[in-house]
């Protein structure tokens, strides 16, 4: 995901830092100079609350049979990016699930305060994990209470209406805050609602993506007109196919057999560091994604997101055709209108 850096991987899900996270924490630090060892147990407190937080999501939907594409954590907390869409009664305990962990240790540690004397350090925790439940709890996506929010609302009224409503709720608040901030001088509350606003417009367009998508099969969008390269191929030919055609991408083979796929990105990388002579063999993607022709695409979304977008459509072993991030929204484009293949 752009904006991110790897962390760390805990049973196969990756973790990954949002550069606002690490805004959040530089200001943290800095808050107070004097006290600059305090100020750096506060922040790794935090930042293990915020990962038992989204954690709490991940084993959740765990509970229902859904897996944890990675966790990425944000300003606002974090966000468990999930192989499927939960039905609406999943994502209603799967959201509720991060806030109801800050709540719980919020509580935890006041009644271990009973045990152990009154801590500064341990107070401004508990209070920082109340915030943090209840902000997530404010009904505007990516938080968890917009989450539920729009859980609640697939649940009565019709698809289309549930997803403007929840556009239009996460905006308001955005303005809101932004108001709030402007009006108290709060520029991290200003920063929290552009956050917010971006969030909403990227989960309205998420959300009207997949109900495009919805009943679809890959086999429906994918691309079928496509060139393929020999693995024997040089780079400087591939690349005279990147300028000859509009394609991005290439399947490469060896015989009948599929046995790579080569991007634009990693044919650019190889004539930057191997030059143009070299073969497509030794810069082409081994581990690519297949999906079958049958898949639902829909289902299949979060893996091409996670992918870049490019995928090779196979049955068994035989190449059928591709799917590109370009005539994904072609397909889009064209469901919107309500056409479909062999109609436009």
């Amino acid at each position: 995901m752009t904006g991110t850096i790897p962390f760390l991987t805990i049973s196969g899900v990756p973790v990954r830092l949002h550069f606002t996270f690490l805004m959040l924490a530089g200001l943290l630090a800095f808050e107070d100079r004097n006290d600059f060892f305090a100020e750096s147990l506060v922040i790794m407190a935090l930042f293990t609350c915020v990962f038992l937080h989204e954690l709490s999501h991940a084993l959740m939907a765990r509970h229902f049979g859904i897996g944890t594409l990675d966790v990425v954590m944000y300003l606002t907390g974090g966000i468990a990016r999930l192989e499927r869409l939960p039905t609406p009664k999943e994502g209603i305990y799967i959201a509720a699930a991060g806030p109801a962990t800050n709540f719980i240790i919020a509580g935890f540690l006041w009644y271990l305060q009973h045990y152990v004397g009154t801590n500064a350090l341990m107070h401004e925790i508990a209070v920082a994990n109340l915030w943090l439940g209840a902000f997530n709890l404010l009904p505007a996506y990516p938080m968890d209470g917009g989450r539920i929010f729009r859980s609640l609302l697939d649940w009565k009224v019709p698809e289309e209406q549930a997803i403007t409503m929840a556009n239009w709720v996460g905006r308001g608040l955005a303005f809101i805050l932004a108001g709030l901030g402007l009006a108290f001088g709060e520029w991290l509350l200003v920063f929290v609602a552009f956050f917010v606003f971006t969030g909403a417009q990227q989960e309205f367009y998420a959300r009207k993506s997949n109900s495009l998508m919805k009943g679809a099969s890959v086999k429906e969008a994918m691309l079928r007109n496509f060139i393929t390269l020999h693995h024997g191929t040089s780079i400087r030919e591939a690349a005279e196919q990147l300028l000859d055609t509009s394609q991005q991408d290439f399947p490469v083979t060896h015989g009948d057999q599929v046995v790579g796929l080569l991007s634009r990105d990693g044919l650019i990388q190889a004539l930057a560091t191997e030059g143009p002579d070299t073969y497509v063999a030794g810069a082409m993607q081994r581990d690519f994604l297949r999906l079958a022709p049958e898949d639902s695409l829909e289902d299949s979304l979060n893996l091409l997101s996670d992918k870049g977008y490019t995928a090779l459509v196979m049955a068994d072993d035989l190449l059928l055709g591709m799917v590109t991030k370009e005539n994904l929204n072609e397909f889009l484009v064209l469901r919107n209108f309500g056409l479909r293949r062999g109609e436009a």
